[in-house]
């Protein structure tokens, strides 16, 4: 007869549990990825078949702004918990206005009144674009902190009417550099940036939100579970 045979089963106390949670909680968080899409043909397109019987310009712009802004894919606390995404860094100009109707048969087109644009925004604004809710640049990192223009927007229909230039739109960086998790932005007297990342100079050890995972994962109730029945356990024990 062939005998039984049992190997005492592997058995993780409480106290076990709780250090896999708490090392679970304190885990690096990711952020989710992201796909970068390569962006459209803007161009606008005049109809010199217009040009004979339409004459009338439109109106220029209006409501018109300016944001910009620098994004990090990394953010480090000073105890050297990361979070980062991978988007990669990068610098915007969005230009605002009140959209006119019908936008489809209007361009706009972007003219520098006074200094100097980035190289990618300057390549892009060399032809007239189709008229949307608002104008996105991708100018880098480095370019957005560095940038400092005028610009003014005019309208272009379809005959190739130009408007009137709109009022003047000061280029300059916001200050603002958004984290990868949709934090808002950092606080750049605590953060130190660069293209590479950010990493906290200053204030708490642990920035808020920043490297730690969401107790309303529900590790917190079930860590408190065990420590009330490894209390218990113990006083059973005596």
């Amino acid at each position: 007869m062939s005998s039984l045979s049992f190997k005492r089963p592997v058995t993780v106390g409480c106290a076990g549990i709780i250090a896999l949670l708490a090392g679970a909680m304190l885990a690096p968080v990711r952020a989710r990825a992201c796909t970068k899409v390569p962006p459209p043909d803007m161009t606008f397109k005049v109809d010199p078949a217009l040009q004979a019987s339409d004459r009338e310009a439109p109106a220029p712009p209006t409501e018109v702004s300016a944001s910009v802004y620098r994004t990090t894919d990394t953010v480090c606390t000073r105890d050297g918990v990361c979070t980062s995404n991978h988007c990669g860094s990068g610098g915007f100009v969005v230009l605002h206005y009140a959209e006119p109707q019908p936008s489809e048969e209007l361009g706009v087109r972007v003219v520098v009144l006074e200094g100097t644009l980035p190289d990618a925004m300057a390549q892009r604004i060399g032809t007239l674009q189709r008229l949307t809710a608002s104008m996105a640049f991708d100018v880098g990192f480095d370019g957005a902190s560095r940038i400092d223009a005028v610009v003014a927007l005019t309208l272009v229909d379809r005959a190739g009417n130009e408007s009137q230039q709109s009022a003047p739109i000061r280029l300059a960086w916001s200050g603002c550099t958004t984290s990868p998790v949709g934090h808002g932005c950092l606080d750049e007297e605590r953060y130190r940036c660069s293209e590479d990342g950010c990493s906290e100079v200053s204030g708490c050890s642990v920035a808020p939100g920043y490297g730690l995972r969401d107790p309303s994962l529900g590790a917190w109730p079930l860590a408190l579970a065990c420590v009330v029945w490894l209390a218990a356990r113990r006083r059973r024990c005596r």
